[in-house]
């Protein structure tokens, strides 16, 4: 003859207790079993995401990883899983025992089958809880252009750089290279605009004195790579600029003096000299004897 049956224990258990069940036959028979330090957990576990994912993409061939806090203040948490359908059950091909409250949960690409993520919290009693969140994957690189400036042409000063992207989905950086260094935040102020579908507009303004401030012309290539959420990224056509210091100083042109034996000489006690600057009126004039 076999018996089972559900008997109702305290369910405000604070303390370690013990439990005993007597059994006894029709002819007086009995038997005990005794079960040692029993708590009840009816509570549910929880878990927190901690990681910010409301703008988290991957690429095609990323893992996902997020960070994770399961707690559970009676028997503890026993596991972790994730499905990406929830039509389906949930399983052990996806799932982490947790060591820590905190915790980082990987998901290998081979196994994501979509973009939303279920989480399901399990204490060592059962008792579940589920969360879920969504991300995106993104397998496009962004394409970048330059618009401004041309291959070849001459700058100097402070100037500006701009050109578009196509990225749609989100942009992070824009990284310009001059002569294969990344010019620093401290020298280059980036601005890019989202501008819907067509993606985005990007500028920014270099200083090309701390470039290079020499008297001669010289050749600089110039190289940018967009990089999108992902990190997918792509490099627009290379071009060269020439920067020429000098063109965007005043020229000075001194007139009356004479050339003898490799010495200039002047015609009078004054010195007279001509500026042209394209900037406007010259603020001050200079004139040393011995520089």
């Amino acid at each position: 003859y076999n018996f089972s049956a559900n008997i109702p224990v305290d369910s405000d258990l604070a303390e370690a207790e013990q439990i005993t069940i007597r059994a006894i036959d029709t002819f007086g028979n009995e038997s005990k079993y005794t079960v040692e330090n029993v708590y009840v957990d009816i509570g549910n576990p929880t878990i927190e995401i901690l990681d910010d994912v409301s703008n988290m993409f991957l690429k095609e061939d990323d893992n996902l990883k997020v960070k994770l806090k399961a707690t559970d203040d009676e028997s503890g948490v026993a596991s972790v899983k994730a499905r990406f359908n929830r039509s389906e059950s949930y399983n052990d091909d996806i799932k982490v025992e947790p060591t820590s409250e905190e915790f980082e949960f990987e998901i290998s690409s081979d196994k994501i089958k979509g973009e939303t993520v279920y989480l399901q919290v399990e204490d060592n009693c059962g008792n579940t809880f589920e969360t879920s969140f969504q991300f995106r994957r993104d397998s496009e690189s962004p394409t970048v252009k330059i618009t401004s400036h041309s291959d070849g042409d001459t700058v100097n000063g402070k100037s500006t750089l701009s050109g578009t992207t196509t990225e749609t989905q989100g942009l992070a950086t824009v990284d310009l290279y001059v002569n294969g260094i990344l010019i620093k935040p401290v020298d280059l102020e980036l601005e890019h605009t989202f501008i819907g579908n067509a993606g985005f507009n990007w500028s920014c303004e270099i200083d090309t004195t701390k470039i290079y401030n020499g008297t001669e012309t010289k050749d600089f290539p110039i190289k940018v790579v967009a990089t999108d959420n992902a990190g997918n990224e792509s490099e627009a056509q290379k071009i060269t600029l020439k920067i020429d210091q000098k063109s965007d100083r005043p020229e000075i042109t001194v007139r009356d003096i004479g050339l003898y034996e490799e010495k200039q000489y002047l015609g009078q006690k004054t010195i007279s000299f001509d500026v042209e600057d394209d900037d406007g009126p010259i603020e001050k004039f200079e004139i040393s004897e011995d520089n």
